[in-house]
């Protein structure tokens, strides 16, 4: 057996797929290697034909799309959000410097107090 893939059309949509896909990755219909017993009640697919025909007038937006929870969403793609620090190197830095410059610009006013 070769190393290559090998891919035919789907019946339903034309997409290529492998020949050993049990459904189509763009039109999820079976393509018959294997029996799938879905039964769908014709509200359901009426919605899902509306659906797809208003989501087609805006270039695959579907604004009826309720369900959608951004939050999920993002901790799903990108983990959960960091927790907020109250110190941070930024602030620490900032710190350093004013512990290191206030001498400084202490014992200068001092020196003028004296000298004027």
């Amino acid at each position: 057996m070769s190393n290559q893939l090998e891919f035919k059309p789907c019946p339903y949509c034309g997409k290529s797929v492998r020949t050993n896909a049990v459904i189509c990755h763009r039109c999820h219909k079976p393509l018959g290697l294997a029996k799938v017993n879905i039964q769908v009640s014709k509200e359901e697919k009426d919605g899902q034909n509306e659906g797809e025909e208003y989501a087609a007038k805006f270039d695959g937006y579907d604004s009826k799309q309720d369900d959608f929870d951004y939050e999920e969403y993002l901790s799903d793609e990108f983990g959960a959000p960091r927790k907020k620090t109250i110190f941070t190197w930024r602030t620490v830095a900032w710190v350093m410097v004013f512990v290191m410059i206030a001498p400084v610009v202490l014992m200068a006013y001092r020196l003028w107090q004296i000298f004027s």
